[in-house]
């Protein structure tokens, strides 16, 4: 695992279970693949994270 998202996914608890629910919603829908123009695992995760950065920054109080 790549030590930047390790310190993420042990820095921001909501970002594994979200991780968990978008990575099943793209292979749902056939979306889990960058070789089948998807998003791939990583860039995903890079998502997220972005994501939950904004929200934090709208929302400080807000338990994320």
């Amino acid at each position: 695992m790549i030590p930047i998202i390790k310190r993420y996914l042990d820095s921001m608890p909501a970002l594994r279970p979200l991780l968990l629910v978008v990575k099943a919603f793209l292979a749902r829908k056939g979306l889990n693949s960058a070789a089948s123009s998807g998003l791939g695992s990583y860039a995903t995760t890079l998502l997220i994270i972005s994501f939950l950065q904004v929200s934090r920054k709208f929302c400080p109080n807000a338990a994320i």
